[in-house]
Order: C-alpha cells, then structure tokens, then sequence
C-alpha cells in the first residue's frame, strides 16, 4: 500500500510549514475536526491518512495496532513528531478531560448559552399557564421545541433553572 518511504517522506515534508513550536499542515485539512490529510498509494489503489499518523510513521515507525496518535499541543494541524505521543481512545478522553477540551458546560457555565436564568423561569411560567404551547415558546425565544420541552420537564438546566 505504502510507496517507498523515502517518496513519502519528500511529498509529507512538501506541505508542512516548519515553526519554531509546532508544525503546521499546509495541505487539506478535515474541514470538521482540523486535521491535516494526505493521499497515499498508487494511482488505483489511493488512501486518506491523517498527517499527523503519517508523521508519526516517517519520524517513529509504525503505529500499533489499537493505538491512536495523540497532540500534547492540542493542535489538529500540527504534525511535529515531539508534540505526538501514542495512547489508546480511553488514553485520548482522559487528556481531554485533564485539558478541559471536553463536553461544552451546560446551562449558565455554557459560554455559547442563548438563554440566562431569567429566560429558562419565563419559558417555565408560561407553559405551566397553559396560554402558551411548546412551539410558541420556541418561536418566541429562538429555541427549538425539544429544547423547551427539556426545560419544562426539568431535563436541561435543571428544577432551579
């Protein structure tokens, strides 16, 4: 599958931009989660891999099975073989949590929230007096419907708002 190594490494080193602290993919990147991509193979037979994999495979040898190659620089793009390490996805989830990259916080601690305490009473009060349905609100606060149904219910930010 893999050309000559050599072939490989001269096209990867073609589109990095070499920095004093990470590596930046200058080529394609995954538009969803940042990370830089290469194809590999001969003409029929091409493949997408990630950079960084790539990297870790010109610069450190082959990647375990099972394992994944992590960022210590939390950098998508960045290829640099000293900001990869290897770990498996339990291994990813926990640099996650220990960095704070994890689940967005809910309700007030939720920086992107488009409601505030304030909102999350009203919607309660007037779906509890029966003058407005579930669709109303959502129109009215710019919400959709299963939201507000999670916030009467009490599923989203909680019995205290």
């Amino acid at each position: 599958m893999f050309p000559d190594l050599l072939d490989l490494a001269r096209r990867w080193e073609q589109h990095v931009e070499f920095g004093p602290v990470c590596w930046r993919w200058r080529a394609w990147c995954d538009p969803r989660w940042g990370y830089g991509r290469m194809h590999v193979g001969t003409h029929h037979r091409k493949r997408m891999f990630r950079a960084h994999r790539l990297a870790w495979l010109l610069h450190r040898g082959p990647i375990p099975a099972g394992l994944w190659v992590l960022h210590r620089c939390d950098n998508p793009p960045c290829v640099r073989p000293d900001h990869l390490f290897l770990g498996t996805h339990d291994d990813n989830m926990q640099d996650m949590a220990m960095k704070g990259r994890g689940r967005v916080s809910a309700g007030m601690l939720n920086p992107h929230r488009k409601l505030d305490t304030k909102h999350i009473a009203a919607i309660r009060a007037a779906y509890a007096s029966g003058l407005y349905s579930q669709d109303a609100l959502a129109k009215e606060f710019q919400i959709g419907q299963t939201h507000v149904s999670r916030i009467v219910r009490g599923e989203a930010w909680g019995e205290e708002g």
